[in-house]
């Protein structure tokens, strides 16, 4: 009976032990970290409607680097971009994108919608949350050019919450094309879209 008792004992210890090894000990602080994503993806929407696409402090400066994936779909079609091209577009469209806002009273509204969070962890997790994008210039009306969702695959890198990957999808949006095109070439959406240039 001694034996038994003992027996029983000790293999509540070690299943106590396990259970701690194993990820059940203290709970990780949800609120924080959702909160911690959310200031980076209000960041991320500001830079995105100012152009500012800068490595250390713009939009660019969310996103994991080098091993950063987006993918982009469409009408039942997708393709990734890597970091590295995505950079480049930006980049190459930068010079257009700020002398609209500069000359032409050109503005961009990113509207985020409401973030849904999913496998919170101490090291990651997911958003995915519905977005539009709207558009104007001193000649050209208010415009929905973009609509869909966002995904966002975030880490905690070196304490830093980044996104890691992107999925955006686009989905058909009814626009008001009449004298869209008076200035010349707009700007083409939040840099991921396809903007008044689509059209």
């Amino acid at each position: 009976m001694i034996r038994r008792v003992m027996l029983l004992i000790l293999t509540a210890i070690v299943l106590v032990t396990l259970s701690g090894c194993m990820g059940g000990g203290p709970g990780i602080d949800t609120a924080a970290i959702t909160t911690a994503i959310g200031r980076v993806i209000d960041g991320f929407e500001a830079d995105i409607e100012a152009y500012d696409i800068d490595e250390t402090d713009g939009a660019l400066s969310c996103l994991s680097g080098t091993g950063f994936k987006l993918t982009l779909e469409e009408a039942g079609a997708s393709y990734d971009k890597t970091y590295a091209t995505l950079k480049q577009e930006l980049e190459d469209d930068e010079e257009n994108q700020l002398y609209w806002r500069t000359n032409n009273g050109y503005r961009l509204d990113l509207r985020l919608g409401t973030r849904v969070f999913s496998n919170v962890s101490a090291t990651g997790a997911v958003v995915t949350q519905r977005y539009s994008v709207a558009e104007w210039a001193t000649r050209i009306p208010v415009v929905v050019t973009d609509q869909g969702s966002i995904t966002w695959q975030f880490a905690n890198v070196s304490g830093a919450w980044k996104a890691t990957a992107m999925w955006i999808t686009f989905e058909p949006v009814q626009t008001r094309a009449a004298g869209i095109r008076a200035g010349g070439a707009a700007p083409t959406g939040f840099g991921f879209g396809v903007g008044l240039n689509g059209l």
